[in-house]
């Protein structure tokens, strides 16, 4: 079987304070992600922060992994799901 490969591109200069509120009022982010975006002193860094976060979230969504499914983060900080490729 061929390997598969998807991607998503999201722009999050344009949308980044809309899509953190969507992330925000949804709970999409965990509580570790959620302390993260606490602790930004700058809004649009913290507004960055909690949309990469949350389209991470809605992008395993639509790939079968349940909503606020664990993230694991390894000493990169770069988060990935059990289960995953």
């Amino acid at each position: 079987m061929p390997a598969r490969l998807d991607f998503w591109l999201i722009d999050l200069r344009a949308n980044a304070r809309d899509l953190a509120r969507i992330a925000l009022e949804r709970n999409l982010l965990d509580r570790a992600d959620r302390d993260r975006h606490a602790g930004y002193r700058d809004p649009q860094d913290a507004a960055t922060f909690a949309a990469s976060r949350g389209a991470l979230a809605l992008v395993l969504e639509s790939q079968g992994l349940p909503a606020g499914a664990p993230l694991r983060r390894p000493p990169s900080g770069k988060p990935f799901a059990d289960g995953a490729p």
